[in-house]
């Protein structure tokens, strides 16, 4: 299960939608074979949806919010992925800020694992809540200096960039977010 899982998120990060389609049928018949709680599925299933903007469909995958955290925390951050999709920040916004906050209060560090981080920031910036947002990039900032990891460098710039901008300060901006495609070259994804 968990390797489908992995082969999942690939495609679904490559833009595969009917290989990685194939591949979430797979992973949820292996991990019903496992008795893996369907609440523990849903988010899985959503998971594609939400990248390939289909609110609807990402909806009904979803499934009720479930009871375990870190389930919580993903089945959160699928829902908002795809709100922000649609352009709906407001609901984006809520889900992503409560993923943040599961992630957070588990004491969970590395970004680049889940990849909240970066639609958050978006969406909190979309909203207006700039004081939030500020917030998450230092702390993504922060997280990406002592994780080397270049995702989160180019994502946590991306962030400034995005905050600079909803300020007015076009010039960081830009300046920040140039920052952002030169470590997004550096990622070997």
């Amino acid at each position: 299960g968990n390797i489908l899982l992995n082969k999942v998120v690939v495609e679904t990060w490559a833009g595969n939608w009917e290989t990685a389609a194939v591949l979430t049928q797979r992973m949820s018949d292996a991990f019903d074979q496992q008795g893996v709680e369907p609440e523990g599925i849903g988010p899985w299933r959503a998971y594609l949806h939400a990248y390939a903007g289909r609110l609807e469909d990402t909806l009904a995958a979803a499934g009720p919010p479930p009871s375990e955290p870190l389930i919580t925390a993903i089945h959160d951050r699928c829902l908002g992925l795809a709100h922000l999709a649609v352009g709906d920040v407001v609901v984006a916004d809520q889900h992503l800020a409560r993923a943040v906050e599961v992630f957070q209060r588990v004491d969970f560090r590395e970004p680049a694992i889940w990849r909240v981080d970066g639609d958050a920031i978006e969406a909190a910036v979309a909203c207006g809540a700039l004081d939030r947002a500020e917030r998450l990039v230092a702390r993504l900032e922060a997280q990406a200096a002592c994780s080397g990891i270049p995702w989160n460098r180019a994502v946590a710039a991306r962030g400034r960039g995005l905050l600079l901008a909803a300020k007015g300060e076009l010039e960081d901006a830009a300046a920040a977010l140039g920052r952002a495609v030169a470590e997004h070259a550096a990622c070997p994804m």
